[in-house]
């Protein structure tokens, strides 16, 4: 709905002020990948719809048919965005805070490793579990099942973790500028 307007307007805007620097271009090309992909996802979620409602209301035996496995992968390929939108968080506080060191900066970065990491888990074990059959594989289904539960669940938590820190840096970065601000007011009010 309103991304399918902002998208066109925030558009014009990124290519009126152009691409000359190198983030610039990287930034347009994440927000066209984002929006394409997240569209990709929103037409898989509506074919699945649109499937499974002929499968349980329109087909004459509604068990002998399946409603597609193909939505289950665009699940796990959509957590690409989480890691694209860490990144330009993370990338934002490196640019506001690396003059005041990057010990915390780099823990930063490694959080949005563990991010990456679990993301490839999850599509790595989603493509698995396509590929495979659940109920001929016994242990290794259940096994398989429980990991994309993990692997899920880790990548919401790591995600959440990465922008708590990012957030708690920027803020703190807000905060000495904002006393350093006030010092100097109070020191020009004293003269």
């Amino acid at each position: 709905g309103i991304y399918t307007v902002l998208i066109p307007v925030s558009s014009y805007v990124m290519l009126r002020r152009g691409l000359a620097t190198r983030a610039r271009k990287i930034l347009f090309g994440m927000t066209m990948f984002m929006f394409a992909l997240s569209t990709t996802h929103w037409i898989a979620s509506i074919a699945t719809l649109i499937r499974l409602i002929q499968v349980w209301f329109l087909a004459a035996d509604p068990d002998a048919q399946s409603g597609p496995i193909f939505l289950p992968l665009f699940n796990a390929l959509i957590l690409v965005n989480y890691v694209l939108t860490d990144g330009a968080v993370v990338w934002r506080a490196w640019v506001l805070c690396s003059v005041d060191g990057t010990k915390t900066l780099k823990m930063c970065l490694f959080m949005l490793g563990l991010v990456v990491v679990s993301v490839i888990a999850t599509i790595a074990i989603r493509i698995t579990l396509m590929v495979i059959d659940i109920k001929e594989t016994g242990e290794l289904g259940t096994q398989l099942s429980h990991g994309i539960n993990v692997t899920q669940v880790a990548t919401l938590v790591l995600s959440l973790l990465t922008n708590l820190l990012v957030t708690f840096l920027i803020f703190l970065k807000a905060w000495s500028v904002f006393l350093s601000l006030s010092s100097l007011s109070s020191q020009a009010r004293s003269k």
